[in-house]
């Protein structure tokens, strides 16, 4: 059965069964998904940052506009305001798509697109 599904669906098994979170054979649990992932640095970010070596902020242009607060729920929808936000050495997390944000960033922290692609100053 596993054979005949698609690639995507195929992902989506493997996504399941290797995930760190299942209880199959410790062996083959290797896997986090994105939105786990996200949970992990929204709380790196709260009560768990004594332990942290830095923050990530996040950066989605489709995120709400009247409520920014760079967490994964709750984006900052400009790189720029992910990036003034950030600490030096931070993380500012850019959601795919385009951010038409011409300028530059001249702050010491990381860009780091997370799943997809995503353009800074361009249409």
């Amino acid at each position: 059965m596993y054979a005949s599904l698609n690639s995507e669906q195929q992902w989506r098994v493997d996504n399941t069964w290797n995930n760190i979170m299942s209880y199959h054979p410790a062996a083959t649990l290797t896997v986090l998904t994105a939105d786990q992932l996200d949970f992990e640095a929204d709380a790196s970010n709260g009560p768990r940052f004594n332990v942290a070596t830095g923050r990530t902020r996040f950066v989605d242009r489709n995120g709400n506009a009247g409520n920014q607060q760079g967490t994964s729920t709750l984006p900052f929808v400009t790189v720029l305001s992910g990036v003034n936000a950030a600490a030096d050495r931070d993380v500012v997390l850019v959601r795919p798509g385009n951010y038409n944000e011409p300028g530059a960033y001249t702050r010491p922290v990381t860009l780091r697109a997370t799943r997809g692609a995503a353009t800074i100053g361009r249409p």
